[in-house]
Protein backbone atom coordinates (compact mmCIF):
# COMPACT_ATOMS: atom_id res chain seq x y z
CA UNK A 1 0.00 0.00 0.00
CA UNK A 2 0.77 3.49 -0.58
CA UNK A 3 0.53 6.23 2.41
CA UNK A 4 0.90 9.76 2.81
CA UNK A 5 3.21 11.64 4.89
CA UNK A 6 2.00 13.36 7.84
CA UNK A 7 2.97 17.20 8.60
CA UNK A 8 1.24 18.20 11.72
CA UNK A 9 3.10 21.75 11.88
CA UNK A 10 3.88 23.58 15.19
CA UNK A 11 2.65 22.40 17.79
CA UNK A 12 2.68 23.53 21.52
CA UNK A 13 4.70 21.55 24.07
CA UNK A 14 1.73 21.03 26.65
CA UNK A 15 -0.82 20.32 24.14
CA UNK A 16 -1.64 17.25 21.53
CA UNK A 17 -2.78 17.70 17.66
CA UNK A 18 -4.16 15.00 16.27
CA UNK A 19 -3.95 14.03 12.42
CA UNK A 20 -5.48 11.89 9.47
CA UNK A 21 -3.39 8.93 7.62
CA UNK A 22 -4.75 8.70 4.44
CA UNK A 23 -3.46 5.13 2.73
CA UNK A 24 -4.24 3.74 -0.49
CA UNK A 25 -4.15 -0.21 -0.99
CA UNK A 26 -2.35 -1.63 -4.24
CA UNK A 27 -2.85 -5.08 -4.09
CA UNK A 28 -5.76 -7.56 -2.32
CA UNK A 29 -5.26 -7.54 1.44
CA UNK A 30 -6.35 -10.35 3.32
CA UNK A 31 -6.45 -8.32 6.43
CA UNK A 32 -4.29 -5.90 8.33
CA UNK A 33 -2.86 -7.22 11.31
CA UNK A 34 -1.42 -4.09 13.24
CA UNK A 35 0.73 -1.77 13.79
CA UNK A 36 3.61 0.28 15.54
CA UNK A 37 4.93 3.75 16.21
CA UNK A 38 8.59 4.69 16.38
CA UNK A 39 7.96 7.14 19.71
CA UNK A 40 5.65 7.58 22.18
CA UNK A 41 4.79 11.00 21.58
CA UNK A 42 2.88 9.63 18.47
CA UNK A 43 0.12 7.84 19.14
CA UNK A 44 -2.20 5.45 16.95
CA UNK A 45 -4.65 2.38 17.84
CA UNK A 46 -4.89 -1.09 16.34
CA UNK A 47 -8.72 -0.30 16.90
CA UNK A 48 -8.88 2.44 14.17
CA UNK A 49 -7.62 0.57 11.81
CA UNK A 50 -9.95 -1.47 8.66
CA UNK A 51 -10.95 -5.45 9.53
CA UNK A 52 -11.28 -7.65 6.69
CA UNK A 53 -10.28 -7.96 3.62
CA UNK A 54 -9.65 -5.06 1.19
CA UNK A 55 -9.45 -4.70 -2.39
CA UNK A 56 -6.91 -2.97 -4.43
CA UNK A 57 -7.48 0.20 -5.01
CA UNK A 58 -9.10 1.24 -1.68
CA UNK A 59 -8.51 4.18 0.30
CA UNK A 60 -8.71 4.19 4.26
CA UNK A 61 -8.40 6.12 6.79
CA UNK A 62 -7.10 6.31 10.79
CA UNK A 63 -6.06 9.35 13.26
CA UNK A 64 -2.82 9.51 14.45
CA UNK A 65 -2.07 12.11 17.58
CA UNK A 66 1.70 13.79 18.68
CA UNK A 67 1.03 14.38 22.30
CA UNK A 68 3.10 16.72 23.90
CA UNK A 69 1.37 17.22 27.01
CA UNK A 70 3.42 16.96 30.17
CA UNK A 71 2.29 13.33 31.15
CA UNK A 72 3.09 11.87 27.73
CA UNK A 73 6.72 14.12 26.89
CA UNK A 74 8.33 14.44 29.70
CA UNK A 75 11.28 16.54 29.31
CA UNK A 76 10.74 17.52 25.74
CA UNK A 77 12.85 20.47 23.89
CA UNK A 78 11.64 22.50 20.88
CA UNK A 79 12.38 21.39 17.50
CA UNK A 80 11.59 18.71 14.60
CA UNK A 81 9.75 15.87 15.80
CA UNK A 82 10.26 13.10 13.48
CA UNK A 83 9.26 9.11 12.82
CA UNK A 84 7.16 6.60 11.26
CA UNK A 85 3.65 4.45 12.01
CA UNK A 86 4.45 0.85 10.46
CA UNK A 87 1.43 -0.53 9.06
CA UNK A 88 1.76 -4.56 8.92
CA UNK A 89 -0.56 -7.03 6.25
CA UNK A 90 -1.61 -10.31 5.56
CA UNK A 91 -1.45 -10.15 1.54
CA UNK A 92 -3.45 -11.73 -0.67
CA UNK A 93 -0.94 -11.86 -3.40
CA UNK A 94 2.13 -13.97 -2.81
CA UNK A 95 5.59 -12.20 -2.36
CA UNK A 96 4.05 -8.79 -2.29
CA UNK A 97 5.32 -6.33 0.79
CA UNK A 98 3.77 -7.09 4.57
CA UNK A 99 4.32 -3.41 5.58
CA UNK A 100 4.06 -0.20 4.73
CA UNK A 101 4.95 3.01 6.77
CA UNK A 102 3.60 6.54 7.40
CA UNK A 103 5.95 9.46 7.71
CA UNK A 104 5.04 11.59 10.86
CA UNK A 105 6.69 14.96 11.55
CA UNK A 106 5.60 17.91 13.58
CA UNK A 107 7.49 20.73 14.79
CA UNK A 108 7.09 21.62 19.01
CA UNK A 109 7.15 24.56 20.39
CA UNK A 110 7.51 26.21 23.76
CA UNK A 111 5.81 29.39 25.08
CA UNK A 112 8.49 29.72 27.37
CA UNK A 113 12.14 30.73 26.55
CA UNK A 114 14.34 27.81 26.55
CA UNK A 115 18.36 27.96 26.86
CA UNK A 116 19.95 25.71 23.99
CA UNK A 117 23.74 25.63 23.79
CA UNK A 118 25.53 24.55 20.65
CA UNK A 119 27.84 22.93 20.64
CA UNK A 120 27.82 21.18 23.96
CA UNK A 121 31.15 20.60 23.85
CA UNK A 122 34.57 22.22 22.22
CA UNK A 123 37.12 20.40 20.80
CA UNK A 124 40.52 23.45 20.29
CA UNK A 125 43.15 22.64 18.28
CA UNK A 126 45.90 22.20 19.96
CA UNK A 127 48.74 24.07 20.82
CA UNK A 128 52.49 24.76 21.10
CA UNK A 129 53.59 26.06 23.89
CA UNK A 130 56.26 29.29 22.87
CA UNK A 131 55.57 28.56 19.29
CA UNK A 132 54.20 31.32 16.76
CA UNK A 133 50.74 29.78 16.90
CA UNK A 134 50.43 29.64 20.48
CA UNK A 135 50.88 33.84 20.92
CA UNK A 136 47.26 33.71 19.07
CA UNK A 137 45.27 31.05 20.59
CA UNK A 138 43.17 28.25 20.03
CA UNK A 139 40.13 29.66 18.96
CA UNK A 140 36.35 28.39 18.56
CA UNK A 141 32.85 29.12 18.53
CA UNK A 142 29.62 28.73 20.24
CA UNK A 143 25.74 29.96 20.23
CA UNK A 144 23.53 30.72 23.33
CA UNK A 145 19.85 30.42 21.45
CA UNK A 146 16.62 30.66 23.13
CA UNK A 147 14.41 27.69 21.77
CA UNK A 148 10.77 29.03 22.89
CA UNK A 149 9.03 31.65 22.05
CA UNK A 150 8.92 34.31 24.69
CA UNK A 151 12.23 36.24 25.11
CA UNK A 152 14.72 34.81 27.77
CA UNK A 153 16.83 37.19 30.37
CA UNK A 154 20.38 35.80 30.93
CA UNK A 155 20.98 36.37 34.89
CA UNK A 156 25.05 35.82 35.04
CA UNK A 157 27.10 32.57 34.23
CA UNK A 158 29.65 30.76 36.26
CA UNK A 159 32.13 27.80 35.81
CA UNK A 160 33.15 25.20 38.03
CA UNK A 161 36.66 23.68 39.22
CA UNK A 162 36.80 21.07 36.62
CA UNK A 163 36.07 17.75 38.85
CA UNK A 164 33.12 16.18 38.35
CA UNK A 165 30.78 16.13 42.19
CA UNK A 166 27.85 15.64 43.28
CA UNK A 167 27.47 18.98 44.65
CA UNK A 168 29.98 20.84 42.20
CA UNK A 169 31.14 24.56 43.52
CA UNK A 170 30.26 27.45 40.90
CA UNK A 171 32.33 30.24 40.30
CA UNK A 172 31.19 33.57 38.66
CA UNK A 173 32.46 34.36 35.18
CA UNK A 174 34.19 37.62 35.61
CA UNK A 175 34.30 40.12 32.60
CA UNK A 176 37.11 42.84 32.07
CA UNK A 177 37.54 44.81 28.82
CA UNK A 178 35.18 42.57 26.69
CA UNK A 179 36.82 39.73 27.89
CA UNK A 180 35.06 37.07 29.88
CA UNK A 181 37.24 34.80 32.04
CA UNK A 182 35.66 30.76 31.85
CA UNK A 183 38.39 28.94 34.26
CA UNK A 184 39.85 29.44 37.36
CA UNK A 185 43.33 29.31 35.71
CA UNK A 186 42.39 32.07 32.85
CA UNK A 187 43.23 29.45 30.07
CA UNK A 188 39.65 29.20 28.78
CA UNK A 189 38.13 32.78 27.83
CA UNK A 190 35.19 34.45 25.44
CA UNK A 191 34.42 37.47 23.66
CA UNK A 192 30.56 38.32 22.59
CA UNK A 193 29.61 36.79 25.73
CA UNK A 194 26.23 38.65 26.43
CA UNK A 195 26.22 40.53 29.53
CA UNK A 196 23.89 40.02 32.63
CA UNK A 197 20.40 41.09 32.13
CA UNK A 198 20.74 40.73 28.15
CA UNK A 199 17.44 39.74 26.74
CA UNK A 200 17.60 37.52 23.72
CA UNK A 201 14.02 37.43 22.07
CA UNK A 202 12.36 34.14 21.03
CA UNK A 203 13.64 32.55 18.61
CA UNK A 204 16.93 34.36 18.60
CA UNK A 205 20.90 33.40 18.98
CA UNK A 206 24.31 35.45 20.11
CA UNK A 207 27.60 33.65 18.54
CA UNK A 208 30.28 33.94 21.39
CA UNK A 209 34.06 33.72 20.27
CA UNK A 210 36.16 31.01 22.67
CA UNK A 211 39.79 30.93 23.10
CA UNK A 212 41.93 28.53 24.51
CA UNK A 213 45.38 29.76 25.32
CA UNK A 214 48.53 29.13 27.72
CA UNK A 215 52.27 29.57 28.20
CA UNK A 216 52.53 26.13 30.68
CA UNK A 217 52.51 22.12 28.90
CA UNK A 218 48.82 20.62 30.31
CA UNK A 219 46.17 18.58 29.03
CA UNK A 220 42.73 19.19 29.74
CA UNK A 221 39.22 18.10 28.68
CA UNK A 222 36.93 20.83 28.88
CA UNK A 223 33.01 19.90 28.16
CA UNK A 224 29.98 21.87 28.79
CA UNK A 225 26.44 21.53 30.52
CA UNK A 226 24.30 24.51 30.50
CA UNK A 227 22.94 25.71 33.25
CA UNK A 228 19.61 27.71 32.91
CA UNK A 229 19.72 31.16 34.41
CA UNK A 230 16.50 32.00 33.61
Amino acid sequence: MNCDPIDFGSVLIGTYSTATATCTTVIPLNNITGLTLGKTIYQASNSSLPKGSIAAGVNFTFPVTLNLTAANAPGIVPGIQSSIVNIFTNNGVTGSATEASVSLTGDAISANPVIAVNPLQLDFPGLVVGSSNAIAGSADTFIISNLGQNSMKIYGYAYTNGTISADPVYTNVTTTNGVSVLDINGYFTAIGLPAPGTVIPGGGSVTVNALFNTTVSILICVTSKPKLMS
